[in-house]
């Protein structure tokens, strides 16, 4: 059953039940007028209704707000690269939907765990990275954090897919 359906249920049994008692009863003067007294049970039970649907779904995110004053790229790195990474490491970054401007990078943090694939016990917090084949080892990825420098207003954009090249001196190592 979905969470819908089942704030949906409980508002209909909230109203069920405070509806139950009204019934046909003497008017009520209110404000020099004399309303029906089972009126006031139906404005009762819809604001009872209103009110139990909005503490069952709330806490459910309802929009994103994106910092677009940072970008942070994720490479992901086979498990025989970290060793060789450092925190601060210049990088260079593109991006597929515009390879041809390139953006400078220093490299912010290294993953030190992710989610194992093979039934292994699972954190809460960690990366899930995906292995691509199954029949065949294949080496694990890990994260690797880099903050871009002065990105592009118009290309960064949530989801979009980059390429991170570290650079090691003269060599430059492209992520796979």
């Amino acid at each position: 059953m979905s969470s819908l359906s089942v704030s949906s249920l409980a508002s209909l049994s909230t109203a069920s039940l405070l509806l139950s008692g009204c019934s046909f009863a003497p008017s009520i003067p209110l404000f020099g007028a004399a309303f029906p007294d089972w009126l006031f049970c139906v404005v009762g039970g819809v604001t009872a209704t209103v009110a139990v649907h909005l503490a069952l779904t709330s806490l459910k995110p309802v929009f994103t707000l994106i910092d677009t004053r940072h970008w942070y790229v994720i490479a992901n790195f086979q498990e025989t690269e970290p060793k060789n990474v450092h925190a601060g490491w210049p990088s260079m970054v593109y991006l597929m939907s515009d390879s041809a401007k390139r953006f400078t990078g220093v490299v912010d943090s290294i993953s030190y765990g992710v989610l194992p694939d093979d039934g292994g016990v699972v954190h809460e917090g960690l990366a899930s990275v995906q292995r691509t084949i199954n029949w065949v080892h294949v080496s694990q990825r890990f994260p690797v954090k880099i903050a871009v420098r002065n990105p592009g207003p118009v290309l960064f954009r949530l989801g979009t897919s980059p390429v991170a090249i570290l650079k090691r001196g003269d060599a430059a190592a492209p992520t796979r």
